[in-house]
């Protein structure tokens, strides 16, 4: 029966997490996100975000982070993603 509620109990908390990730997915300039490893992810769309403005981003994305289950935000560079495909960070910040 334990197991049962473990179970339940992380069920609950990806569909919260999953619920939070796609919300803040339809923000204007963010165009992909994604939590993994205890790190929420960031592809921002660089047409509706200037990279002065990743700082206040991830503090306002960090006000969440205990509940959602990171304790860092990735911005990941868009532009070189959608040119060759590659991932690279473009900055991080602990939260």
């Amino acid at each position: 029966m334990k197991y049962l509620y473990t179970f339940f109990a992380f069920l609950v908390i990806n569909s919260v997490q999953a619920g939070w990730v796609d919300e803040i997915k339809k923000l204007p300039s963010i165009g992909a996100a994604d939590i993994q490893s205890g790190t929420l992810i960031v592809y921002p769309d660089p047409s509706n975000i200037s990279e002065s403005n990743y700082k206040g981003l991830a503090n306002v994305l960090c006000s969440n982070a205990s509940a959602q289950g990171f304790n860092m935000v990735r911005f990941m560079d868009s532009v070189v993603y959608l040119n060759s495909g590659k991932h690279k960070v473009h900055s991080r910040y602990s939260c």
